[in-house]
């Protein structure tokens, strides 16, 4: 296999991954619900990540950072085809 080869299967295995990714969270729900009386919400989907939830006080942190967030997202979003057992500790 030629460098050139190499490189567009490089290519498209990264372009597969990130594919893969979009897909995954495009799976999950959101919903609102409340726990102990205060509101939530909950994101839900048949992958193999478990349903977890969060509310207005962890949300605003993460509205507060959300470049932060993005950033991250973008700096590690290769990592994101990964087995069942590595995603649930990402």
């Amino acid at each position: 296999m030629t460098p050139e080869q190499e490189e567009i299967e490089r290519l498209k295995a990264q372009i597969e991954r990130l594919q893969v990714g979009k897909k995954r969270a495009a799976e999950f729900s959101v919903r609102e619900d409340n726990y102990k009386g205060y509101p939530i919400l909950v994101f839900e989907g048949p992958t193999v990540m478990k349903p977890f939830s969060m509310g207005v006080g962890k949300l605003q942190v993460i509205r507060a950072n959300w470049s932060k967030v993005v950033e991250f997202i973008d700096k590690n979003k290769d990592k994101l085809n990964k087995s069942s057992s590595e995603v649930e500790q990402i």
